[in-house]
């Protein structure tokens, strides 16, 4: 996983090879869905469950940031970007259930 966003990803964004003929100053903020699911959900939603088990901070943020810089992309077109927002709603699922959890948790205030 490391060696993928290594590859595909960095601060000018989405990469869509590990190596291009054409150097770019930037790269994108969401790859489109296609006939396969996009590179950049695909990453994202394969890392955000193991950073919520391990408890790895900076891979959640890194996945999480790389879904955000799209958002714009995403809420204008989203019959294309099926995968980025499945890796979101998947990420909201878990983030939810973890509370509700502790909500109902015998350290909760009384009344809630």
């Amino acid at each position: 996983m490391r060696a993928a966003w290594g590859r595909f990803y960095g601060p000018p964004g989405w990469r869509l090879a590990e190596a291009s003929l054409i150097v770019r100053k930037t790269g994108q903020d969401v790859i489109l869905d296609g006939p396969m699911p996009s590179l950049s959900g695909v990453l994202a939603q394969v890392s955000l469950e193991p950073a919520r088990a391990t408890g790895n901070a900076a891979l959640r943020e890194r996945a999480l940031a790389a879904l955000n810089s799209g958002h714009h992309v995403l809420a204008g077109n989203p019959l294309w970007n099926v995968t980025p927002l499945r890796a979101m709603l998947s990420y909201l699922e878990m983030h939810s259930s973890a509370i509700r959890w502790r909500a109902g948790s015998a350290h909760a205030p009384a009344g809630r």
